[in-house]
């Protein structure tokens, strides 16, 4: 199991409830993907927002959202992705990339990848309203040199959908701290989703 179930549960609840952000486009409509920008430096602390500038690791670059016949493919780009470990006094660090996805079918999805120390290579669940598991074949690949995570989704596991609006997160447990970065805005938590991305 990734992480501790305190911080699976934290990190679980962040995502979730993120859930009720507006349907406001920040890309051009009609595209099969979208690659959305994020200014760098602006993770944030994730119990009180408190921006933390020096903190490269979880920092967005950018993440893509590409929506083709047979899968959904998300790339989240890093500053820096370090690799979580132990430390000295016995305390893992851990991270966790989420991307939510709602469809003009009003399907509900979230992706959430997490990772730690005795699981670096991560495992991803994908989830439905309510927080309820879906059995779905996803794939990721965590790549701590290229400091990237790369998700992949059967477009079934979200019925056909003719278009999809994302919003991503990333949180980051170290020891006592928890930060959080979005691509979307340099608030702690996205106010908006991406413009629809159509299937290619």
């Amino acid at each position: 199991m990734i992480a501790s179930s305190t911080r699976r549960r934290v990190a679980a609840a962040t995502v979730l409830a993120c859930a009720v952000a507006p349907f406001v486009g920040i890309a051009p409509a009609r595209a099969a993907e979208i690659t959305v920008t994020d200014a760098t430096g602006d993770v944030r602390n994730a119990n009180n927002g408190n921006p933390t500038p020096t903190v490269n690791n979880g920092d967005f670059t950018q993440v893509t959202y590409n929506h083709r016949r047979a899968r959904v493919v998300i790339t989240g780009d890093y500053v820096d992705l370090e690799q979580p470990r132990s430390t000295p006094q016995g305390e893992d660090t851990s991270l966790f990339f989420a991307t939510r996805m709602r469809t003009d079918e009003d399907v509900y999805r979230v992706a959430f990848t997490g990772a730690d120390s005795s699981e670096p290579g991560g495992e991803t669940e994908l989830f439905g309203r309510r927080g309820r598991r879906v059995r779905c074949d996803v794939e990721h690949n965590i790549d701590y040199l290229s400091n990237s995570i790369r998700v992949s989704i059967p477009r079934s596991c979200l019925s056909r959908p003719n278009w999809i609006r994302f919003t991503s997160i990333h949180l980051t447990f170290d020891r006592n701290r928890a930060t959080v970065d979005n691509p979307h805005d340099d608030g702690a938590d996205p106010t908006a989703w991406t413009s629809k991305v159509f299937h290619d």
